[in-house]
Parts: C-alpha cells; sequence; structure tokens
C-alpha cells in the first residue's frame, strides 16, 4: 500500500496555509521549471532561476522579468525546486555543498529519488508535488484563475513542518486549485512511466501507427487513414476527458458502439496484457531506470530519438498533407 492512501481525500486552497517560504530557487528553466518560476513570482514569492553556464535559457529567464543565478548558490536558498532532467540531477547535486540548514528539497517528479540516483543531505525536508500535466497547462490555468491538479509525497520530514510548507507551495503554484492528492515518491514514478510508456507516449502512438499502416498496406487513401485513425483521436478523448469512456460510448453511433464490442475491444487482448505486466515489472524494479540513466549518457540513445521525433517517412508525411489542406480546430490549413 503507497504512503497517503488512508488519506485520499482530495486537498483544496483552504486546506493549505498561506506561508512565507523564503528565498525559492528553481533549477532549470525547461517546461516546468519556466510555469512554477512565473506563478511563483506571480504569487510574490522571491524566487531565482539557477542556470548552468552559459545557458541559452538565461536571456529568456531575463526577458520574462526572472533573476538568474548560478545552480551553487541554490545551496543558500530555503526552498530548491528541482526543475531539470532527472538523468542531470546527480551532477547538479554535486555543486550544493553546505546547504542551509532545514532547505526544503521540492521534486517534481519521483524518479531521481526513489531510485538513488540523488542522496539528499540529512538536514533537509525533501517532498514532492508532481503537476498532472505539462508546464504550460500548469501556467494557462494559473493565469486564469485556476489549478493543476497535483500528486503529494513526503519523503523526509527534518523540520517537522515538510507537509505544511509543501501545501503551502501547491498553494503559491495554484495546483492547490485544482486538488490534491497524496501518494509516494515510488508510487508517482512508477505509474507516471507506466502511463506514458503503456498508454500517453507509447502505446496510443504505437496502435495509431499500426492500424494506419494495415490500412495502407492493403491498399486504402494514406490521407483518409491517417485522418481515421490520428486526427479523428483528439474528438474521441476530448470525450473520454470530460465524460469517461461509457460518456464517450453514448455520443457515438450504435455502428460504432458494436464494432468497438465485438471487434475493436479483441485489439488487446490477453497477450498484450502480458506486455503490460511485463512493463510494469521493470519499472517497479528499477530495470527501466537502470537502462534509461545508461541510455542518458550517450550510446545509441541520440540516434534513436532522432528516429523517433524525426517524422521523415510515409506516415509523417500523410500527416503533413491533412493538416496543411483540411482545416481542423486549433491548426488552421488553407485559408
Amino acid at each position: 500500500m503507497s504512503k497517503g492512501n488512508e488519506q485520499r481525500e482530495v486537498l483544496f486552497e483552504k486546506d493549505c496555509p498561506a506561508m512565507n517560504l523564503g528565498r525559492v530557487i528553481v533549477l532549470g528553466l525547461g517546461n516546468q521549471g519556466r510555469a512554477h518560476a512565473l506563478n511563483l513570482r506571480d504569487s510574490g514569492v522571491e524566487v531565482h532561476v539557477a542556470l548552468r553556464e552559459g545557458s541559452e535559457s538565461a536571456e529568456s529567464a531575463r526577458n520574462e522579468g526572472l533573476t538568474v543565478c548560478r545552480i551553487a548558490e541554490a545551496a543558500e536558498a530555503d526552498v530548491v525546486v528541482w526543475a531539470i532532467p532527472d538523468e542531470s540531477m546527480p551532477d547538479a547535486a554535486g555543486t550544493l555543498v553546505g546547504i542551509k540548514d532545514g532547505q526544503l528539497w521540492l521534486f517534481l517528479h519521483g524518479m531521481s529519488v526513489t531510485w538513488g540516483w540523488i542522496d539528499p543531505p540529512k538536514n533537509a525536508d525533501v517532498v514532492l508535488l508532481a503537476p498532472q500535466g505539462p508546464g504550460t497547462a500548469l501556467r494557462e490555468l494559473y493565469q486564469g484563475g485556476g489549478g493543476l491538479p497535483a500528486v503529494l509525497a513526503v519523503e523526509t520530514d527534518y523540520t517537522g513542518s515538510a507537509k505544511e510548507r509543501l501545501l503551502a507551495y501547491a498553494r503559491l503554484v495554484g495546483c492547490a486549485r485544482g486538488g490534491l492528492l497524496w501518494s509516494s515518491f515510488r508510487e508517482e514514478t512508477v505509474v507516471d512511466h507506466f502511463g506514458e510508456q503503456a498508454v500517453l507516449c507509447g502505446g496510443v502512438p504505437a496502435l495509431v501507427r499500426a492500424a494506419w499502416e494495415t490500412l495502407v498496406e492493403a491498399g486504402h487513401d494514406p490521407h483518409l487513414a491517417y485522418i481515421e485513425c490520428l486526427m479523428q483521436l483528439k474528438l474521441l478523448t476530448d470525450l473520454m476527458y470530460s465524460s469517461g469512456v461509457s460518456g464517450m460510448r453514448r455520443r457515438i453511433s450504435q455502428t460504432a458502439l458494436y464494432g468497438a464490442a465485438t471487434e475493436g475491444e479483441g485489439v488487446i487482448g490477453e497477450e498484450t496484457k502480458e506486455l503490460l505486466k511485463n512493463l510494469l515489472n521493470r519499472l517497479e524494479s528499477g530495470g527501466f531506470a537502470k537502462h534509461w540513466l545508461a541510455a542518458s549518457r550517450g550510446g545509441e540513445w541520440p540516434r534513436e530519438r532522432k528516429r523517433l521525433v524525426g517524422g521523415g517517412d510515409s506516415f509523417g508525411d500523410a500527416g503533413r498533407w491533412v493538416r496543411k489542406n483540411l482545416h481542423w480546430p486549433g491548426i488552421g490549413g488553407k485559408k
């Protein structure tokens, strides 16, 4: 059972103290780092962004009114927000010598702590706030008066007030407006990676491409196949997002519903479920984390990454044609 399962109630702003957290330093200005820094600033917090020497992000940070400092300066902060990639954290941690006693180390993802890539100091509170969406959504929702839900965890409570400080931080960045759930570093890590790999970033794109290839190899038009297998996916996921799977099914045609039940559900069978179990085992055992850390430091990953994001093939060509020549919500097309 994961930490926090005994208190699965959802917390909101009313449950979070309004505290002065002191000087906050956000490590990194990536997707999440930028959003956290700007939201904290707009909430009246003294916040700096720590970047490596010569970082191309420094000018961007200053243009948005943020103060830039060196990573080593984070040792003197009251709160350090770890917004750099997990695989970069061990090197960054090595520069934080003699940290301020009682410092709050706040992580946005549990991976580096869960698998021991980083060894937080014994005289610091170690907590987790994992927004359930990208930094762009965190920022946009905050600016609109809303908030992005987040998962919380306390790994080390050195000061005795780690929980209160974490809740106060969640209030400052807006996540408390969306809702907060307690978990643990390990559970957040495993569930997050499983969702990414099995569904969001791995399973769904692979299924879409396999379906498209099946139609095209059978002689069907690649553009129509792309529209059916990918472009219409947003309409259905939007329905599932707003109304759940059963709500989506109530809104589709009887033909689509009957076909989904008699034919479509068979695409995901026992073999797939066994593969999902094997994937979960690799995540829970730390096998994936070990392989990713090694890959991130060289080897074949740069070439593999280029292949994955390149899109220079017939599938990518079909997508570019569809987006260019037809009008799609939020995309445009010919005017």
